[in-house]
């Protein structure tokens, strides 16, 4: 958790890469990005009541 947080700092730090089905298109993803939609369904967690520990 700390040490992903950190990596996402630098915006451009390349945490991966997808390609599609086709193999056509390829998308890049960075820590960054995947810290904003992590942080996001946290948020849709929390708001459905979701606390730490549940399961």
């Amino acid at each position: 958790f700390d040490v992903t947080d950190r990596w996402a700092e630098d915006r451009t730090k390349l945490a991966l890469i997808t390609v599609d089905e086709s193999g056509m298109r390829a998308e890049q993803h960075s820590f960054w990005d995947l810290k904003q939609q992590s942080d996001r369904f946290v948020n849709v967690l929390k708001g459905l009541g979701v606390s730490k520990g549940d399961r």
